[in-house]
């Protein structure tokens, strides 16, 4: 008996130092990403017609590609600053030659915490943590908010200098901004909505539609958002939504395509618009539902001519996305290749959860241009609509047809790790790593004015994710470290300052593992050295 349990011993001794030795890995792959947390490379990303810019780990902001109209807000050495309170649009000049790699925005911005970015064709809004905001880029139709509308010109006006709001929220915090097109909106820490810029529409929602105003206007004050907790502003072309607390959307603006979900088609003749918000209709989720069922939406993008929801109702509760709008180049997901320009569904229309999207739970929703992405559970993408610019990120450079939902490859930072946020624009599209596992960007798409931020412009087209190059951060900022309620519909994640390292994230949670494995490895030796049974 005693020589059985001498032999057995070892084996028990090998058994408990081999779970060890496996455990040992695991934890450093578990620790790895909670030491990364405070040094996230991006907490947030915004895309715009052709740039990009996004957050870093130390609440500073980077932009890259376009900078013909100051839309990085990078003004070049020895080029002759625009002023931002001319009237007048500036002679024409040699544009700037477009920027392929993340580079620090100018003061003042660099001087603060910034909590959100947003993008608009060809201008950019940031906020900071007091809740002030500043704009940089175009200003032909008053989208910077600074109180100034250039006149028509040979060349658009723009500030390449981030300016500061004026009007009405100069002096109040603000808590959630968004732009698409030439507007830009706000939420006021007090819930009311404001936006500013290009009218031709009503996107303002001010009750007319008209002259462009340069100034941050508050949004009908009688309308049907009076009361109501807004928590996320979409801006599409030429229109806007908003959703409020209980899941309900609210758009306002043109409504040439169905794009506001009101279920009248063309409101007014062709062209027809909305000028003041309008609730979003339910719609019957499938066949079996025989009236309009109701819908609790938990977010909101918004493209040319199209808006898309996820949402949830009693008949289909797993979250799932819903279009309305335009149907031209398969932009509500269904496949449509037509060609007829006016074709349009007037009430959210449910995007098929079949093929890629079968038993998917989506999170996260964003469109731009012609094109709509989105994450699931597991933090995998899918893409659908305009691929002719490889948008989509199926791995093909350019789909002559529109494309259904199709999952985005896997490959950049996202082939491991996963996105927890993603942004389209235009032409191109990108995501985040989420921030406990280093918020690495990549990017995908068009690349003709560096907008994937790769470091290069000779790549071309990519179909597939790439990863952002990363420059050496500027100071760290000196303003209030304390974060404000922002909106949930563009995930901030606020961190302490950091220094972003280029694809530092990836590498040190491999190196963990694979360091976790060697220690592994070494105690299992002397463990099982130590316990063995001496020879006779």
């Amino acid at each position: 008996m005693v020589a059985a349990r001498q032999s057995r011993r070892p084996v028990r001794s090998w058994a408990s130092s081999t779970a060890l030795a496996l455990l040992l890995p695991v934890l450093a792959l578990v620790a790895a990403p909670a030491a990364n947390a405070a040094t996230a490379e991006w907490t947030s990303i915004a895309t715009g017609s052709n740039h990009t810019c996004a957050i870093s780990g130390a609440g500073q902001v980077y932009c890259w590609g376009d900078n013909s109209l100051g839309q990085l807000g990078s003004p070049l050495p020895g080029a002759p600053a625009v002023d931002p309170a001319a009237t007048e649009a500036p002679a024409p000049a040699a544009p700037p030659p477009p920027t392929p790699t993340p580079t620090p925005v100018a003061a003042p911005v660099a001087g603060l915490r910034i909590v959100a970015v947003a993008a608009g064709d060809n201008h950019t809004c940031a906020l900071s943590a007091e809740g002030a905001v500043l704009c940089w880029g175009v200003n032909a139709n008053g989208q910077l908010g600074n109180g100034v509308l250039a006149e028509p010109g040979p060349t658009p006006a723009f500030s390449a200098a981030p300016v500061a709001i004026v009007g009405p929220l100069a002096n109040r915090k603000v808590t959630a901004i968004a732009a698409g097109g030439n507007n830009t909106c706000a939420v006021a820490e007090s819930g009311e909505v404001f936006c500013w810029g290009d009218n031709s529409a009503g996107q303002l929602g001010i009750g007319a539609a008209g002259a462009a105003r340069p100034t941050p206007t508050r949004v009908l004050p009688k309308g049907l958002l009076v009361g109501r907790t807004v928590t996320q502003l979409v801006v599409g072309d030429l229109h806007v939504c908003a959703l409020d607390s209980q899941g309900l959307a609210f758009c306002w603006g043109s409504n040439a395509f169905g794009q506001v979900g009101s279920g009248v088609p063309h409101r007014g003749g062709e062209g027809g618009q909305y000028l003041v918000p309008t609730p979003v209709l339910p719609t019957p989720l499938d066949d079996s539902v025989p009236a309009p069922t109701p819908v609790t939406i938990s977010s909101l993008s918004a493209g040319s001519g199209f808006t898309c929801a996820i949402a949830t109702s009693a008949a289909k509760p797993l979250p799932s996305a819903y279009c309305w709008g335009r149907l031209l180049n398969g932009r509500l997901g269904n496949g449509y290749s037509g060609s007829n320009d006016t074709a349009s569904a007037f009430t959210p229309t449910a995007v098929p959860s079949t093929g890629a999207l079968a038993k998917r739970s989506l999170t996260t929703i964003s469109s731009g241009g012609a094109t709509t992405c989105v994450l699931d559970t597991q933090r995998s993408a899918y893409c659908w609509g305009d691929g002719s610019t490889g948008q989509v990120g199926n791995g093909e450079a350019a789909s002559a047809a529109p494309l259904p939902p199709t999952a985005v490859k896997r490959s950049g930072p996202y082939s491991l790790l996963g996105l927890a946020q993603v942004s389209v624009g235009v032409n191109h599209a990108c995501g985040l790593n989420p921030p406990d596992a280093g918020g690495a960007a990549s990017c995908w798409g068009a690349n003709g004015s560096g907008q994937l931020g790769t470091g290069t412009l000779k790549e071309g087209t990519q179909g597939q994710p790439r990863a952002v190059r990363l420059v050496a951060a500027s100071p760290s900022p000196t303003s209030s470290t304390t974060p404000i309620p922002v909106d949930p519909g563009v995930p901030v994640t606020p961190v302490e300052p950091a220094t972003p390292s280029s694809g530092g994230s990836l590498v040190t949670t491999l190196i963990a593992f694979v360091a976790g494995l060697v220690v592994g490895a070494l105690v299992t030796v002397l463990i099982t050295r130590r316990r063995a049974p001496s020879q006779p």
